[in-house]
């Protein structure tokens, strides 16, 4: 592991897990007697350990990645020593769990070679700069397996200084570490405003993960609120259009004080328009 490039590995770590995942399904369906030994790759975790050392990569993009590997091992293993035909949560939990490993082993090596990283150098979080096409791709997922998935835009409400904004990002984006599943994704897009897409989850999810968050703010006694609005995207969705009129929702909920959440409506531009002239004539 004396590449100069420390993401170099990737395509064989691939490689390796990519062979493993398939003799672990072929021993779910034939003898194990036919089949040679299975034995867990050691590519990952070499290479794990030798980006700690080179501290070259977020500390806790490793820490989830690990996380998601520990996962897959864990899964892996249950097929691997059950009798019969295996339990269909388990092998679907299996199948997730080699995905989200490889997307994510894919998507670090691909954000290497961006001239910007797409990653948020003060939080550890993604950037808006790969928002889009993120969410396509869940998007497609969506589409092709019928998983939901639901975005939060979560905004820090009025700041004091620049200082204190600082601050502020920081201890928000603790407490969205702390409330987010490993195999979530969280981006800080402009510098008061986070998003995080929560996978197999609904607008219900959605709301109960912002009741953590804010139930968490609470906890460690931040100073702030955070406005945020949620919604579940679906496909054929404009996503462009749809994260403009998700931060139209927020400017309303800090004119209105901020510190509260909404949910968002998929609405026709012009229900929109008379909707906000209706919300000007109330107040």
């Amino acid at each position: 592991m004396k590449q100069s490039n420390a993401l170099e590995p990737v395509t064989l770590i691939i490689e390796d897990y990519n062979g493993w995942f398939a003799n672990i399904i072929k021993s779910s369906f034939y003898r194990p007697e036919t089949l040679p030994e299975i034995s867990t790759p050691e590519s990952f975790s070499v290479w794990a350990s030798h980006l700690r050392e080179q501290k070259k990569v977020d500390a806790n993009l490793i820490d989830r990645l690990t996380q998601t590997h520990q996962y897959l091992i864990e899964s892996g293993n249950k097929l691997i020593n059950s009798r019969g035909t295996p339990d269909q949560k388990v092998f679907d939990f299996f199948i997730q769990s080699h995905e989200d490993f490889i997307s994510r082993l894919v998507r670090l090596e691909i954000d290497s070679l961006l001239a910007t990283s797409g990653i948020d150098q003060l939080t550890g979080f993604r950037t808006e700069a790969v928002l889009i096409a993120d969410l396509e791709r869940e998007l497609e997922r969506r589409a092709r397996r019928g998983n939901p998935f639901t975005i939060c835009l979560t905004r820090i409400d009025e700041q004091k200084n620049v200082d204190h904004l600082l601050s502020n990002i920081h201890t928000a984006s603790q407490a969205i570490r702390t409330c987010m599943r490993n195999f979530d994704d969280a981006y800080r897009l402009r510098e008061n405003e986070f998003l995080i897409s929560l996978k197999h989850a609904d607008t219900r999810g959605g709301l109960k993960f912002i009741e953590r968050l804010n139930e968490e703010l609470k906890k460690i006694a931040a100073d702030f609120t955070m406005s945020s609005c949620v919604a579940e995207p679906i496909p054929g969705d404009d996503l462009s259009e749809m994260m403009k009129n998700i931060r139209l929702d927020l400017e309303k909920i800090a004119m209105g004080g901020g510190g509260d959440v909404s949910q968002y409506e998929d609405i026709s531009p012009l229900q929109r328009f008379v909707k906000s002239i209706a919300g000007k004539d109330q107040s």
